[in-house]
């Protein structure tokens, strides 16, 4: 795992622990996958519970490249997009912001997920030339592209309602987390103090 964390607005070391158990549980019960990734779009931690189309898609260099490049394409816009946003393959994914002192420093992604049955259907050349990528089967890999869940009305909003709630969510740690690393500091700072104070 990458470790991220806040110092001074940026992305350095993190309480991965924590924020692995948040991101598993909100997944988990979503039934969708989720990633954290910065505003330039790096994944700052495995994404976890990748529906079979996308593990086809992460295993292979070709197509993990696609996908890293639909990361950034989504980290890098810098107002707050609420809409759901499509990946390379047309897959759907929802970002809310991790936030420190107003500045936005990484996003949560859940995704990814289809809206409509009908919603971006892969072409079949795409489809053709992904199989070829990946080495799998044409047949085996429309298959997995349509065993990626299709959301309902409810479920919609469910993402809609958790996905920020969970950003928040990590971004109380991480800021909790700075403060206690700051007051660590200024103990420490106390402590090399050479010449007692007079009596």
């Amino acid at each position: 795992e990458t470790l991220i964390a806040l110092e001074k607005n940026e992305i350095r070391d993190f309480p991965s622990d924590c924020i692995i158990k948040v991101k598993q549980l909100f997944a988990g019960l979503l039934g969708i996958g989720a990633v954290i990734i910065s505003t330039q779009g790096q994944i700052m931690q495995t994404p976890y519970y990748s529906n079979p189309f996308c593990e086809h898609m992460l295993r292979n260099p070709d197509t993990r490249h696609r996908c890293q490049r639909s990361w950034q394409n989504i980290g890098s816009k810098e107002q707050e997009n609420t809409e759901f946003q499509a990946c390379h393959a047309g897959l759907n994914c929802l970002r809310a912001p991790i936030v420190s002192e107003t500045r936005t420093i990484a996003w949560l992604t859940a995704g990814q997920y289809r809206l409509s049955t009908k919603n971006h259907p892969l072409s079949q050349h795409t489809l053709q030339e992904l199989a070829d990528l990946t080495q799998v089967p044409v047949d085996e890999l429309e298959q997995a592209y349509h065993s990626v869940p299709v959301l309902d009305d409810f479920q919609r909003r469910q993402i809609v309602e958790w996905t920020p709630k969970v950003a928040q969510t990590i971004q109380s740690i991480l800021q909790e987390r700075k403060q206690i690393m700051d007051r660590l500091q200024r103990i420490s700072e106390l402590s090399t103090i050479e010449k007692p104070l007079p009596e």
